[in-house]
């Protein structure tokens, strides 16, 4: 599954869209401002399950060989 993400400059998620859009239905992009990031990322495997609202208080961004990856939040 993948999903459109806009993150912050220390990888935390700020929105998040699923990027799937039926024939005929308008498509959406979320729009950055200074210090935030757009990218597609693709939701690792053993949350393709979750509901959107699961993977955004679960996950961030990390950058891995200049791609931007989700990844499990760090306990706090």
């Amino acid at each position: 599954m993948r999903v459109q993400v806009l993150y912050d400059t220390e990888g935390n998620l700020v929105a998040l869209s699923g990027t799937a859009v039926e024939e005929g239905q308008p498509a959406h992009q979320l729009l950055a401002t200074d210090g935030q990031e757009v990218a597609e990322v693709e939701v690792p495997a053993a949350y393709t399950e979750s509901t959107l609202p699961d993977i955004f208080n679960q996950l961030r961004v990390e950058i891995h060989a200049g791609q931007p990856t989700l990844v499990a939040r760090k306990p706090h």
